[in-house]
């Protein structure tokens, strides 16, 4: 008990205040200095043990980040092949039958895909459409009708009674579907080029069909005027019988520029990102209110914490996609809201159930779930490209964030229904499991507090 200036009586607060920090028995030494008892020699024990063991989980860690996020990649010439693409002759001559043996007889590996030869009974421009925009294949190629009767129309003109003055030229006769927005990566790398390929084969093949056409033809002229106007005539053929095969890509479902790619990839990272800061702060901000306040309380508010938190995160990242890209309308944008929340509503709970049971040692399983779940999202590979051990990637949530995202910003092909389910569950199963976490660490911490507060009344009598 203290007296200050008024003569007013006070408490000396370090009198009934233990010290925040422990006040030394002997003089601090060096830390490689020979101990002078055991207290210091097991402190010093204990902090090297905690050194090792966290630097070798680090190397693990590391180890199995590099393996899952690299490894990834490992198989991909090998597995194009599960990709579908349909090819549809509606030509059903020469033109057409050059085309289909170029895709049948493609090179191995990565310039060869699971090609699905359709003969068709009667010409239908909207199937391949439909093909591509329900998901049954990734692209669809359709060899219109009377590709070749145009080609050879192209060629006879050169035999008419007049010289062409201009060059001769025919309209795109192969028309390919795709939708980048369904995977931008994907289409561009491991689909496009192939039926480029595919078809640049038969361009070759079919130009040296044409050209001993010409020549044969040529030579059967009996008249030599006749036979040096068509040559000159030929000059102005050169674009038709060196690339007889045009083709038009159309692309159903296109990213109109980066900032869509980025908004429905790397955007959901810091959405992530901000998912661990919101747990970790409602945590700290409520633990000093554990045996003051009910558990049932503590753990409502938590989760009440984290869903406004992403409802709001949520509604800022979908203004500022709606401010850079767009949107086709209102109810669109409430959609993609909505499915950005849920998308949040998801991982607070993961993040939150590892947080409060492993405690420091959730930070590296936190960083191998996330990039087990970003190597098998069809972030930069689809999981198809991938070993069997990466098809894992179809029951985890951020698989399903993108796929959705891109759905919603592109109108590309996905499940939507699938994704929203499996999103739900995650966030429905994993809530329930921090929930009840919450509840027991909390009630043992209570427990263990009462005890404290035993132990020191009996000590005090």
């Amino acid at each position: 008990m203290l007296t200050n200036q008024r003569g007013k009586s006070r408490f000396d607060l370090n009198a009934i205040r233990p010290f925040r920090y422990p006040v030394p028995v002997v003089e601090p030494i060096h830390f490689w200095s020979k101990a002078p008892n055991s207290e210091i020699s097991a402190a010093r024990k204990q902090t090297i043990i905690k050194i090792v063991v966290i630097t070798v989980m680090m190397w693990v860690l590391l180890f199995l980040v590099a393996c899952i996020f690299i490894g990834g990649g490992h198989q991909v010439p090998y597995n194009t092949k599960h990709f579908h693409v349909i090819i549809i002759d509606y030509d059903q001559q020469q033109a057409g039958t050059v085309l289909v043996q170029s895709f049948q007889n493609s090179p191995p590996r990565e310039l060869t895909l699971h090609w699905i030869f359709t003969s068709p009974s009667n010409y239908n421009p909207n199937y391949p459409i439909y093909e591509v925009t329900h998901g049954k294949v990734w692209a669809a190629v359709s060899i219109k009708p009377g590709t070749t009767q145009l080609i050879n129309s192209a060629i006879d003109s050169v035999f008419s009674n007049t010289i062409a003055m201009s060059a001769i030229s025919v309209p795109p006769t192969v028309d390919i579907f795709f939708q980048s927005g369904r995977s931008f990566a994907t289409m561009f790398q491991f689909i496009v080029p192939p039926i480029l390929a595919a078809i640049g084969r038969a361009n070759g093949q079919y130009s040296q069909i044409l050209e001993t056409r010409l020549i044969q033809q040529l030579n059967a002229m009996s008249s030599s005027s006749s036979s040096l106007r068509v040559s000159s005539s030929i000059l102005n053929l050169s674009a038709v019988s060196s690339n007889p095969i045009l083709f038009t890509l159309n692309d159903l479902a296109p990213i109109k520029h980066n900032v869509g790619q980025a908004a429905s990839t790397i955007g959901y990272i810091f959405v992530y990102l901000l998912a661990l800061i919101s747990v970790a702060s409602a945590i700290g901000i409520s633990k000093s209110l554990s045996g003051k306040i009910r558990i049932f309380d503590i753990v409502v508010g938590r989760l009440l914490s984290g869903a406004f938190q992403g409802l709001i995160v949520s509604l800022i990242y979908a203004l500022i996609v709606l401010w850079f890209y767009g949107y086709p309308n209102y109810g669109q944008f409430v959609r993609y809201w909505m499915f950005n929340w849920l998308f949040f509503l998801t991982f607070t709970p993961i993040v939150a159930l590892l947080f409060i049971t492993l405690g420091p040692l959730s930070i590296f399983i936190l960083t191998l779930f996330f990039i087990l779940t970003l190597s098998t999202a069809d972030l930069l590979v689809n999981p198809e490209l991938q070993p069997r051990f990466f098809r894992v990637g179809y029951g985890l949530p951020f698989y399903h964030v993108m796929a959705g995202a891109r759905h919603l910003l592109f109108g590309s092909y996905s499940n939507f229904k699938a994704d929203v389910g499996c999103l739900i569950g995650w966030s429905f199963f994993t809530t329930f499991l921090a929930a009840a976490a919450d509840t027991y660490y909390l009630h043992k911490a209570q427990k263990k507090i009462r005890q404290n507060l035993i132990k020191e009344k009996q000590t005090k009598k």
